[in-house]
């Protein structure tokens, strides 16, 4: 019989975030999955929910990350901290939208995640909390003693977790027992954790933030791909008049690393998120592509505190790090070192970029990386499911750097023919090379423009 489905996404009103999940040959998986989502509706606290971001939130943000929220940010966290959830059904599968602000439409993503990871092992057995709890700290403890062989390496880790996480409990110790024991530890993506570690230790009287960071690391983490997916679908016309309608140069992914720069300042420690449509087609248009003057002025303004953009910088001058994040680690890194060269000899001054690795599967695998020739090993680990309580599964994501396009995903709702389509565009802007240089800065300038002094986030001739 055919292998069941079970679709979900955390989705803004566009759609643009879906995740399938094949469990072959289990039966009643289907069924079970579906009991599961509606006892997780039913339940009050079923669904993760974005919190109002009050004093305590704010004072997180800044201690461990000094990242301040904007007036925006908090009106959306108060007006929706629950995205409505809805099942669809499509391309022959069980599809959960959940429509809202992204923030509100992720959470719900995080609850929709566990609500799939949680019920299976790959014999397809229901584990209760303690047993999961167990499953969980069993695996955790493993990785940290494997883990404990890099005491002497120079390569930073860091915990990528939260959806990845077998439950909330889990996450809280998982975050704890890692920054204990995981060798140059920087910190955990997990706002959850922090908040509620850090609460806990001002309760038993340690007052100094200082004195609380051993326990928790700081917060560390990245844009996500989302972005770059939105400013793709919204924004393709510039993309095309960057090359062509056949041959589209991914003007949009550059364009929406410079809005989170412009959003959140930071610029001394920018990261570029680059395989979301192939991290070599992302380099190709970085390296050629000027930085608008206007996100000069405007960080300027903006961002005193950060340092000024200077004159002819190309976009790829702009990133410290460089998160590789699918594909092979070692070729992506080569590409990326290999562009940095090309600019030092057009007489960049650009410092070297660290490299990032947070495509990470195992313990070997990251102990492997670690050992690379200094040239691409990577300055920081960054994972999640390498310390989850889970077995591995199925799952279909972006684009990604893997050259077969094996990973390439569509919208379900569109046609076949539609869906065709669009993976043949995301297949020419993955082999997106010789990018004409003035017409990839003409395209991101007037982007740049149109978004934020026109607000226009929409396609429109140009």
């Amino acid at each position: 019989m055919d292998s069941p489905s079970w679709e979900f996404g955390s989705i803004d009103s566009d759609r643009l975030r879906k995740r399938s999940h094949f469990y072959a040959r289990k039966a009643g998986a289907s069924q079970i999955l579906t009991d599961a989502l509606d006892a997780c509706l039913a339940s009050p606290l079923g669904l993760n929910r974005a919190v109002p971001i009050d004093q305590e939130s704010k004072d997180i943000l800044q201690t461990y990350n000094q990242f301040t929220t904007t007036q925006s940010m908090e009106e959306r966290a108060k007006q929706c901290p629950l995205a409505p959830v809805t099942v669809e059904h499509a391309g022959g599968a069980d599809i959960t939208v959940a429509t809202g602000p992204v923030e509100a439409a992720s959470n719900v993503e995080t609850s929709l995640t566990q609500i799939v990871r949680d019920p299976f092992r790959r014999t397809g057995a229901r584990l209760d909390c303690t047993e999961r709890l167990a499953n969980s700290l069993g695996h955790l403890a493993g990785v940290l003693t494997q883990l404990s062989a890099l005491e002497n390496s120079h390569t930073k880790l860091a915990l990528f977790a939260g959806r990845r996480s077998s439950d909330r409990a889990y996450l809280l110790l998982q975050n704890l027992l890692c920054a204990r024991h995981l060798p140059h530890y920087q910190g955990t993506s997990s706002v959850y954790a922090v908040t509620f570690i850090n609460r806990a230790l001002r309760e038993l009287g340690i007052t100094d933030a200082q004195q609380r960071l051993p326990y928790t690391g700081r917060l560390v983490g990245t844009h996500a791909h989302e972005l770059m997916m939105i400013t793709a679908k919204l924004l393709a016309r510039y993309d095309d008049a960057a090359g062509s309608a056949s041959a589209p140069v991914p003007v949009s992914a550059l364009l929406a690393h410079l809005l989170v720069l412009r959003a959140n300042g930071g610029g001394s420690s920018a990261t570029a998120l680059a395989d979301t449509f192939g991290t070599a087609a992302f380099v190709e248009a970085a390296l050629v592509t000027e930085v608008p003057e206007e996100f000069g002025e405007d960080m300027a303004v903006l961002h005193p505190q950060d340092p000024p953009v200077p004159p002819d910088c190309m976009v790829f001058d702009l990133f410290r790090t460089w998160r590789l994040d699918s594909g092979s680690y070692e070729d992506m890194a080569e590409v990326v070192i290999n562009a940095w060269e090309r600019r030092c000899a057009a007489g960049s001054s650009a410092p070297r970029p660290a490299l990032m690795h947070s495509n990470l599967r195992s313990t070997e695998e990251v102990l492997q990386v670690c050992r690379l020739p200094e040239r691409i090993r990577p300055a920081l680990c960054a994972f999640g499911g390498v310390t989850d309580g889970f077995l591995p599964f199925e799952l279909p994501g972006k684009l990604g750097d893997d050259a077969n396009l094996i990973k390439a995903q569509v919208d379900p709702w569109l046609p076949a023919a539609e869906q065709e389509k669009v993976k043949a565009r995301m297949a020419a802007m993955f082999h997106c090379r010789n990018v004409d240089p003035g017409r990839a800065s003409r395209a991101l300038a007037s982007a740049y423009h149109d978004v934020t002094r026109e607000r226009v986030l929409c396609q429109r001739s140009i």
